[in-house]
């Protein structure tokens, strides 16, 4: 089993939240069999996030939120924050005087702000849905 608190420090200073874990029953091994290598352990997480709890057991509605806070600590809360302008919050950080997060992943061609354009869209579906559904 295993516990673990995540927190990011300078210049963002966030606590994630907790994790803990481990096997659901005792794994065994037999390396003379070769039918070992197929069998799989069965892990258990337990993910706690403050203000929301334990992950498993969110609502709908807790998850949009919690996509909606995502993006505003990605992009920023304030008025002239947008994902366009990567201006604002974790995307508008600079680290030695360089925005970085405006530069393309080499391998994937994209980059941080582009990813929360994708973000932006998903929650917007998603709260136009649960908004929806609630009228």
């Amino acid at each position: 089993s295993f516990v673990a608190d995540a927190s990011l420090a300078d210049p963002i200073d966030l606590r994630i939240g907790s994790v803990e874990g481990g096997f659901k029953m005792p794994y065994e091994v037999n390396l003379l069999s070769s039918s070992s290598a197929a069998t799989k352990p069965e892990i258990e997480f337990i993910v706690d996030i403050p203000d929301y709890g334990d992950l498993r057991n969110l609502s709908l509605e807790d998850i949009v939120k919690l996509l909606g806070d995502v993006l505003e600590f990605l992009v920023g809360g304030e008025p002239g924050d947008t994902v366009d302008s990567c201006s604002g919050g974790l995307l508008g950080k600079k680290f030695f005087g360089e925005p970085v997060f405006i530069r393309q992943l080499p391998i994937v061609g994209i980059s941080a702000c582009d990813f929360a354009g994708f973000l932006q869209v998903f929650v917007d579906v998603v709260d136009e849905i649960v908004n929806g559904c609630e009228e």
